[in-house]
């Protein structure tokens, strides 16, 4: 390269790097004095939303339930909260901040401001009861328009949701859980709800705040007695010291769990001459040492290599154990068993001492088992039945009740028939006896019963699924019918398949499997509301706060459904879209005549107005049908 070249080569890259640097460096701005007031541009989310409220009469549900008080009325802090993650605010600290910026709002609302409490005193007045009865009402309105009524063919959807509070132990209903998503236990709520659908629409029903029944509370209260002892849970000595106490003054405990740091020597050693019987479990870092063999072992490897040729099954509980013999470990010579739960697969190593025999090894796993269930179940599912319960009173006339396998108890099932519904549908489940032509099965052993010829192909919604079934009777539930089902991938080799059962013998197969496609509604559901609309943004120490905060972010989604079904050409938009381009469009809000009472004109976009228009309101004439019998 010539020097001439050179130069101009360098000349370039100065040039460069002079753009660069520019590029990054904040500019001056020129400062002029207005000609005329600035005016922010108000949005039509306040009026459309206002809208809806009006033409389903919740003002007058409001006062039907008793919700009402003097100053701000009810009617404007649920429309504000409704309007929360439309707004897009993330706690109601940050709503009440961006309330005075609506100028429609405040307008609509004849608000001249608005203080945090005002919300928070407000929405923790309400009880739970009365949200619930509120929401009854709203649901009954919709029953009485011909585009929003349930239909027999519909489906109410059962299903519980996560919201994850690392650091909100004040507030009610926060509890250790196993968060699905990042499979780690951490604090949190968990909220269950009901949600109706069908082809043509779908609307959150109610909810409700799981909050730990009797049995966790006891067990919670056992550990503050031993936290008010000084018991410190990962000093053995401490513990032993606890129990020793309880045995002295005549309550001691049924079975000891053991885990972490408590399993240890001493303290297996001490509760031995308490005669205080014992069980612990092991986590995948202890090492082992299997009878007979030399080397050392992590439980961890131990549970995936391990192959036992005999298994005992405790059907009810949905578990199966193998003894594993005996092995030595930092506690002396121990006595090993898995337990396996049969639907996932997940293993769980337990030990004793060896002087358990092998039936009370397994009864005492099977009564820490039998406790664990029973306090999630319970309340849970009671929680679950209330809700439907709450559905069918709100006129509600779908036959068809849906869950996702979590909810495969039987019991429940039973219980929820009972109710008035005339079928269940839900994602079979292994670990139960399936007898079918007087022999018993597991869910995957029914699989090899059926050839290719038994599998009819069936179009819906552009897929094409392949459905087969068998009846067979399950305990406590008689004969049911269990529908196969194959679905190959579009995109790729291979096919999805899984089981249904469906409670009803003479229910087509293709509506079983139509009813089990729509409660993938509520999963959408969850998703809109948590990206749209604030739910799970509560903060309040009191329950009654967040259950109205949460449950006017499933109202704002009802709303957002409204609008699909009263604006023809929003149908094929997505919730998001319609947040963004029309709810949050913005308007020219005119005001006219006496300052002291104001006409309002709202002027929309042409665009809008000619591409979409505005919701079309029918007459709500058709009669409220009165509810299922419950029994």
């Amino acid at each position: 390269m010539s020097k001439q070249e050179q130069k101009k080569e360098g000349k370039r890259k100065e040039g460069e790097r002079r753009v660069k640097k520019e590029k990054y460096q904040r500019r001056q701005m020129q400062v002029q004095r207005a000609t005329r007031e600035p005016k922010a541009a108000p949005r039509g989310r306040s009026y459309l939303i206002g809208q809806i409220w009006e033409k389903l009469g919740l003002d007058k549900a409001l006062e039907q339930v008793g919700i009402g008080k003097e100053g701000l009325p009810y009617s404007a802090i649920f429309i504000i909260v409704i309007l929360m993650g439309i707004m897009g605010a993330s706690s109601l600290h940050q709503l009440v901040a961006l309330v005075p910026q609506d100028a429609v709002l405040l307008a609509m609302l004849a608000l001249h401001g608005l203080e945090e409490k005002q919300l928070y005193r407000g929405l923790g007045e309400v009880t739970v009861a009365q949200y619930q009865a509120w929401m009854g009402e709203l649901i009954k309105g919709l029953q009485r328009d011909p585009r929003t009524i349930s239909q027999p063919e519909g489906v109410v959807i059962g299903d519980t949701t996560q919201i994850i509070k690392r650091y909100g132990h004040k507030i009610p209903g926060v509890h250790i859980l196993f968060a699905h998503s990042e499979k780690i236990f951490v604090k949190g709520v968990e909220i269950v709800n009901s949600h109706y659908a069908d082809q043509a629409k779908d609307y959150p029903l109610f909810m409700a705040f799981y909050e730990p029944d009797e049995g966790v509370v006891a067990h919670r209260a056992t550990q503050k007695a031993q936290r008010k002892a000084g018991v410190d849970g990962r000093k053995p000595a401490q513990v032993l010291a606890y129990l020793q106490e309880q045995v002295k003054q005549g309550q001691p405990p049924e079975l000891v769990t053991l885990s972490g740091s408590s399993l240890s020597k001493t303290l297996t050693g001490g509760l031995a001459k308490l005669g205080l019987p014992w069980l612990g479990v092991s986590d995948n870092r202890r090492v082992y040492t299997l009878e007979g063999q030399a080397q050392k072992q992590k439980a961890k490897t131990l549970l995936a290599q391990a192959k036992p040729r005999r298994w005992t099954e405790e059907v009810d509980l949905g578990y199966r154990f193998a003894l594993w013999g005996a092995a030595s470990s930092s506690l002396g010579l121990v006595r090993l068993v898995v337990a396996e739960h049969m639907a996932d697969g997940v293993r769980t190593l337990y030990l004793t001492d060896t002087a358990t025999a092998q039936a009370e090894a397994i009864a005492r796993i099977t009564l820490v088992l039998a406790r664990e269930q029973a306090r999630q179940e319970t309340g849970v599912l009671n929680l679950m039945l209330n809700l439907l319960t709450l559905s069918l009173k709100a006129h509600i006339r779908a036959e068809n009740a849906a869950f996702d396998r979590w909810f495969f108890i039987p019991w429940f099932i039973l219980a929820v028939l009972k109710l008035g519904f005339k079928r269940v549908i839900i994602k079979a489940k292994a670990g139960f006896t399936y007898t079918y032509q007087g022999q018993a099965y597991d869910l995957p052993d029914l699989w090899p019963l059926l050839n290719d010829d038994a599998f009819k192909p069936y179009d819906y919604r552009g897929h094409t699924y392949h459905l087969a079934s068998l009846t067979v009777a399950l305990k406590d539930l008689g004969l049911v019918k269990l529908v196969f089902v194959r679905q190959p991938f579009r995109r790729r080799q291979g096919t999805l398949a899984f089981v249904l059962m469906c409670t009803d013998l003479d229910y087509p197969l293709l509506s079983v499997l139509q009813v089990h496609l729509l409660r993938w509604r509520i999963e959408v559901c969850y998703r809109e509301v948590k990206q749209n609309h604030a739910f799970g943004l509560f903060h309040s120490q009191t329950m009654s706060t967040n259950y109205g905060q949460t449950m006017l972010s499933l109202v704002a989604y009802l709303f957002l459904m409204l609008l699909k079904l009263t604006v023809p050409p929003l149908a094929h938009h997505s919730y998001g879209w319609i947040k963004t381009h029309y709810l949050n469009v913005i308007v020219h809000f005119v005001s006219s005549g006496d300052p002291q009472d104001p006409d309002y004109v709202l002027q929309f976009p042409g665009w809008l107005i000619d591409d979409y228009g505005l919701p079309l309101w029918l007459p709500l004439a058709l009669p409220i049908l009165q509810p299922p019998l419950l029994c």
